[in-house]
């Protein structure tokens, strides 16, 4: 070829699989020299996972990011190989934020957080809408727009999605997001994937649930064995208390589970059971 790909896109941990099934280490090497950024998105990026995409792209950084349509939060991140084995946590990081673009992330007080304490992401930038469409309450008193999103910021200015605050679950008195436990979840070889939701319990206000699609091939694996599982990769007071075994998770048109239909889709499951 004359002209030579130097940047590309991947969907963790999808396609580097696919990369790996099609392609040998030393075929990607000579094919795939040219290549210079990775940007990985529209999923988890892990280090097992960074890892493997290095494996195959070894003169490339990685590229992770986070961003909206209101564009009022851009984050961006881009680190080499020699940083990631320094830092290995920054495989899950977003970053840190773009020009001209405003964060700080706010406990329920509306009080910022101190560095490894998590709370709700606001921003403000140049480049953010005017509001949404009929509404006057976009944003607060001085701007700024709530997100949605939980995050963490690390002492060096690395910012680390959580969850979504509505995906948060209150358990017995203890926030849990749902966003641990399907990572855990999704690291078990049964597991093709999965969401994670809360039903109503009278007695720990919620309880998690898990929706699990198996593998292809896979015809069964005991609920006992997914819980103990997560238990080992995450704090045992998180892990799920109820197992549901389905063909597909609802989805919207750009493929994101519609947690408020899976929630309704579970509860029923929970009463017929």
């Amino acid at each position: 070829m004359e002209e030579q790909v130097t940047q590309m896109s991947l969907i963790p941990p999808s396609l580097i699989e696919k990369f790996r099934e099609c392609i040998s280490e030393k075929e990607a090497h000579e094919q795939f020299s040219s290549v210079r950024i990775v940007h990985l998105s529209a999923g988890t990026c892990g280090e097992d996972t960074i890892r493997k995409v290095f494996e195959f792209f070894p003169h490339a950084q990685m590229g992770t990011s986070f961003g909206m349509s209101e564009k009022a939060a851009t984050l961006q991140n881009l680190f080499d190989q020699e940083l990631f084995d320094q830092k290995p946590e920054i495989a899950s990081s977003v970053g840190k934020p773009a020009f001209f673009c405003n964060l700080r992330i706010l406990n329920d007080d509306g009080i910022e957080v101190a560095p490894r304490q998590v709370g709700e992401l606001y921003g403000k930038s140049v480049s953010m809408m005017s509001g949404y469409r009929g509404r006057v309450d976009s944003f607060d008193d001085d701007g700024w727009f709530a997100t949605g999103d939980l995050f963490m910021r690390d002492e060096e200015g690395y910012y680390y999605f959580v969850s979504r605050k509505k995906d948060m679950i209150k358990c017995g008195g203890e926030n849990v997001y749902a966003r641990e436990i399907e990572e855990a979840l999704t690291s078990h070889p049964a597991v093709a994937e999965c969401a994670v939701v809360g039903l109503p319990d009278k007695y720990f206000d919620e309880i998690v649930a898990a929706a699990v699609v198996l593998e292809e091939g896979i015809k069964t694996v005991s609920s006992e064995e997914l819980i103990a599982f997560c238990a080992s990769q995450i704090a045992s007071y998180k892990k799920p208390k109820l197992v549901f075994y389905v063909e597909e998770l609802p989805k919207n048109s750009l493929g994101k589970v519609m947690k408020s239909i899976l929630k309704d889709e579970l509860m029923t499951l929970r009463s017929s059971r």
